[in-house]
């Protein structure tokens, strides 16, 4: 996956907050940035950045030393994180299930 190709499944559902992306493993991973979020630079609904904050239910062991707290990683870099999205397989869908972060 291209630099170009990871920007364009990002959707953004508010100014602060990105769609979720199902994986064809089964995991969802947030992938956020804004003023509110581990990222880089930090700024509100800018088209790209270069670091992320990633949250995923499941531990993401390619990402560990970017770890904040326990399955928040923060600061990621575009590149390990299109490297931990190409293990998981397609994205299947971009949209949080409603229960997803209360179960």
């Amino acid at each position: 996956m291209t630099r170009t190709e990871f920007y364009a499944l990002l959707t953004r559902i508010d100014p602060k907050m990105y769609a979720g992306l199902s994986c064809e493993d089964g995991s969802i991973i947030s992938i956020q940035a804004s003023t509110n979020h581990y990222c880089s630079p930090k700024e509100d609904s800018l088209p790209t950045y270069t670091h992320y904050e990633v949250f995923s239910k499941e531990p993401l062991d390619s990402l560990e030393k970017y770890k904040i707290i326990d399955r928040i990683y923060g600061y990621v870099p575009v590149d390990d994180l299109i490297t931990e999205l190409e293990s998981r397989g397609k994205i299947t869908a971009k949209k949080w299930p409603s229960n997803y972060l209360y179960q």
